[in-house]
Order: C-alpha cells, then structure tokens, then sequence
C-alpha cells in the first residue's frame, strides 16, 4: 500500500530554501516518486475552456500576468519555485517526476449549459461598462497566454522575461499609460479576478480528489511504496481528510525554514472539535457581541489616530484629520475580526456563543482565508448582515459571501468528551 507524504508549498517563495526542504523530505520519506500540483497552459483547450467559463479563465490569466514578476524573482523564470526545485531534484536523484493535477479549463469544460450563460452575461454586461479598453485587455491576456505557452517549451527563462515585461506592460497601461483607465475598467478586472478565486475554491476538493487517485493509480501500476506530493497549502488539509495513505505533511513557513513536519495531523484543538455550522440565531447573538467589541476596538483605534495626527500635524500640508481618524477606525474594525480569528478562530462574539470558523474541512482556517472573509463582510453587513443572512440561509453550510470565497464555515464547537451527536444546531 502506497505510503504518501504530502509536502506543502507557498508558490512564491525563495528556490534555494524549497530545494533543500523538499531535498531533505525526499531523504526523510525514502521515496520511490515524487509527484507534482502543476498547471500548464495550453492554448487550445484553453480556449475551449474560456467559451465556457469566460470570466474565470480571464481572471486566471490575470493572475498569472500578476504572478509573473514574483515568479522571476524568487526563479528567474517564469515556473513556481516547486516545479522547479522538483524537476532539478528528480533529476539528480534518477527519481520518476509526475504531474498529477488536472488543468483548471478542463473542469471548464464540465460546466453545464445554464451555467456558461449565466457567466457569458456577466462577462459582457461588466465589460460593457467600459467595452474598448476590456476588450483590449482580454485580448491582450489571451495573446500573452499564447506566447508563454509556445515559448515555455523551449526555455522558461525566455518565457519569464516575456511574462515580466507584459506584466510591466499592462502595469504602465493601467496606472501611467496614455490611456486613462476608467471604473468600468478596474470592475472588470476586480471581477475577473474575483470569478477566478472563487473557481478556484469551487474545484478545490475535485482537485484533491484527483490528484489523490492520480498518485494511487500511479503508485500500483509502477510499484511505488513510498512517494511524495508536491502541493500548494491550500490542498494539504482537504487531503489528509480525503485519504488514508498519507502518512505524513510538510508545511512550510514563507522564506523561513525549517517548517513545520506533522505526522498524524488533526483538526481538533484543545479539548474541543469543530460541529456542524451554527444556526443563524446562533451566529446573530455572536454578532450583537462584536457590535460592542468593534465600538470598544474602534474607540480606541480612533483616539491613537487622534493622538498620532496632533504629533504629524506639523508635517502635513493639508489638513486631513477626518480622513486620518477614518483610516484609523476601519483599521481598527477590520484588526478586531481579522486577528482575533486568525489567532483562535473566534471573535469575543463567536467565543461567547460557542462557534469557531474554520476552513471547509473543519480544520483551522489559514490566515489569508480569514483575510478574504473579512475582506467580504462589508458586503455582506449590508442592511445590518441581512444580505449576508440571505446568502447564509440558502447555501448548504450556512455560508455568507465571504466565506464562500474564503472556503470557510462557522461551526458550533463540541467538546471532546461528549459525542459528536450530542451538538445542537443546524448550521451558521
């Protein structure tokens, strides 16, 4: 039976410090294989996919033009540093190298009907806003895509400077360029970006899955006993969940090594276990608690900004003290929630009634999902959270905006000594 180790990446990190972790968990695991989350472009069946989901795909594109920069910073080409160190490390070591994810436009591909319809008159009701410069834009991105993926076969240095300099390029167009870039236009691209993230999250678990049964598959046709998954972060929990082969995960810290080895990982803290999602009543009560901890947080917050502006005042040129105390209560605001569940999972609200956020598989959500829900919540308090209660009492996991593009939900706690039965509750 295959002995799986899971070796968890941060996709923009230094080469150097990724070869000699991933070098090391090669030694550690005494590894038959090793396979790899990979994603490459090809123009054709991309395109395919871009009929049927055009605004995810655009979005997907835009990241990878964003990406482009950092990639050839930390790389010096255009590949992540675990593609990288990956094929460098398979090679010395005579080790076999597989690719096993699934590309995101073939589960385009998978959309029903309804669905492409509905994006398609998304896509162009919000490139209508400004219909020259986006639809200069997308061609611009596809144009890119094509180009990086007939000159990545040849040398990804090349491919990276090209991606670097068209990601400069729209750069320039966007902020100093000679056309002036309209609201409809940064919409669109916050849109795009958005569509994709949340396509992202929404093939997450088939990814696991694929991924898992790619690996098992390759596994008992070569014979392999021992191997090691090379995977993005955001896949290390949903599938530790999802198999019984893996035996061990590796999560990195960013820049930093060593990281952090679990061999039996559990998503239980401390004498408790997340339940099934809070009710809406319950998730109420914990908001009319966190109404007093953002006053509380807001007060405070608005008499530091105060204080700083009375010692910068000789400073500044224009008087901008509403503007300052502003900037110092959204901050404070947006600390309250945000550190506080990136910490403990729990506001003083959320503490008090008894429920945690946590990411889709129970386990504690990573910081940046906790960013991204939070992002969100101004959405999603309109109306004093009526728009967020809507979304939450029609989705299955009682999920709001934000944490549907976080992929996190709101669960009741349950304690460790009492059976999971025993939780009352429908869901957040």
């Amino acid at each position: 039976m295959l002995a799986l180790h899971l070796f968890g990446v941060v996709h923009f990190d230094r080469l150097g410090k990724v070869r000699s972790e991933l070098g090391s968990y090669l030694d550690s695991a005494d590894a038959d294989a090793l396979f790899l989350e990979a994603q490459f472009l090809r123009p054709r069946p991309f395109l395919r996919g871009f009929l049927r989901t055009p605004l995810a795909l655009f979005g997907f594109l835009l990241y990878g033009l964003v990406s482009a920069p950092f990639y050839a910073l930390f790389t010096r080409r255009y590949a992540p540093p675990e593609l990288v160190a990956s094929t460098a490390l398979t090679d010395e070591r005579d080790l076999p190298l597989h690719v096993v994810d699934r590309p995101l436009y073939e589960f385009a591909l998978e959309r029903p009907p309804r669905r492409t319809l509905v994006e398609w008159a998304v896509f162009l009701a919000v490139g209508a806003l400004a219909p020259v410069p986006n639809g200069l834009l997308v061609g611009y991105a596809l144009g890119w895509m094509a180009l990086v993926a007939v000159l990545a076969r040849r040398s990804r240095r090349l491919a990276g400077a090209l991606s670097v300099l068209a990601s400069l390029g729209l750069l320039w167009v966007l902020v100093g360029g000679p056309v002036v870039v309209s609201v409809g236009t940064v919409w669109f691209l916050l849109v795009a970006l958005v569509a994709n993230s949340a396509f992202v999250y929404q093939t997450l678990d088939a990814r696991n899955e694929f991924m898992l049964d790619r690996a098992t598959e390759l596994a008992d046709s070569e014979g392999y006993e021992s191997a090691v998954l090379v995977t993005g972060m955001a896949h290390l929990s949903g599938m530790v969940a999802l198999s019984d082969r893996v035996v061990r995960t590796y999560r990195p810290r960013w820049l930093r090594a060593p990281g952090v080895t679990e061999e039996h990982p559990d998503a239980t803290r401390d004498g408790w276990e997340p339940g099934v999602p809070a009710r809406l009543s319950t998730r109420a009560k914990a908001t009319i608690v966190d109404v007093v901890g953002v006053c509380l947080a807001v007060a405070v917050g608005a008499v530091v900004t105060a204080r700083l502006y009375d010692v910068v005042a000789a400073f500044l040129v224009l008087d901008a003290f509403a503007v300052a105390v502003y900037a110092g209560v959204v901050a404070s605001a947006s600390l309250y929630f945000v550190v506080l569940e990136a910490r403990w999972g729990q506001t003083l609200g959320k503490r008090a009634v008894g429920v945690v956020v946590t990411d889709a598989d129970g386990a504690p959500p990573a910081t940046w999902r906790v960013v991204v829900r939070n992002v969100l919540r101004p959405v999603d308090a309109v109306g004093f959270y009526l728009l967020g209660a809507v979304v939450a009492g029609i989705t299955a996991d009682r999920q709001r905006l934000g944490d549907l593009l976080a992929g996190t939900v709101v669960r009741e706690k349950v304690s460790t000594s009492e059976p999971a039965s025993a939780s009352s509750g429908a869901s957040d």
